[in-house]
């Protein structure tokens, strides 16, 4: 077994993405042993959140009262371009973002066990901004609302999947940027030619 391990600085609350199933942790959660092949390559990742959703208000993203800090306590500070932000498969509600945002990181998914889904939806169409990585673990879909059934043209996309990400997007196994059956109706929109 290979053993990882971590140092956070005073008050982060850390948290793994890439381990592979079966991995035992330590009590404190900082390090971790699993077993690899010979000619395995892995990819690990540990990093602490500033902002873990909880969708214990609703399912606004903007929302501090919806995000818990470093410290479990709620959050009181509204996301921006150094948050890094966690939405776990266990969250009470799955955020909904009515509107733009810039966040420093963005992780969803589960980071090791669990089942079930994080689902993050846009309910806008303007640009969202994640300044560094964003990684969407088993169990995380990032999808938008679905255009109603009369939208034709481009000027009646009012929802859609706008992300800039200025370090790496990675999509893992078992996890999903979904469009499918969200956009124009069948025969309609900027694509269809003119017969």
């Amino acid at each position: 077994a290979v053993g990882v391990a971590v140092q956070p600085a005073d008050s982060e609350r850390v948290a793994w993405a890439g381990v592979p199933e079966g991995a035992t942790f330590a009590p404190d959660g900082l390090s971790a042993s699993f077993a690899v092949a010979k000619a395995e390559t892995i990819h690990i990742e540990a990093f602490a959140p500033t902002h873990v959703w909880t969708g214990s208000v609703d399912t606004d993203f903007a929302k501090p009262g919806n995000w818990t800090d470093a410290s479990g306590a709620t959050a009181v500070a509204a996301l921006d371009e150094n948050a890094c932000v966690y939405i776990p498969v266990d969250a009470t509600r799955q955020p909904t973002a009515s509107a733009s945002f810039t966040v420093g990181a963005l992780y969803m998914g589960s980071l090791v066990r669990g089942s079930g889904e994080a689902t993050l939806t846009f309910s806008h169409r303007n640009l969202n901004h994640v300044v560094g990585n964003c990684r969407v673990l088993k169990g995380g879909v990032i999808t938008h609302t679905a255009l109603p059934t009369n939208a034709n043209e481009p000027k009646d996309e009012r929802y859609r999947v706008a992300l800039s990400v200025g370090g790496d997007m990675v999509v893992d196994k078992d996890a999903s940027v979904d469009a499918d059956s969200k956009g124009y109706a069948s025969q309609k929109g900027p694509g269809i030619a003119d017969l």
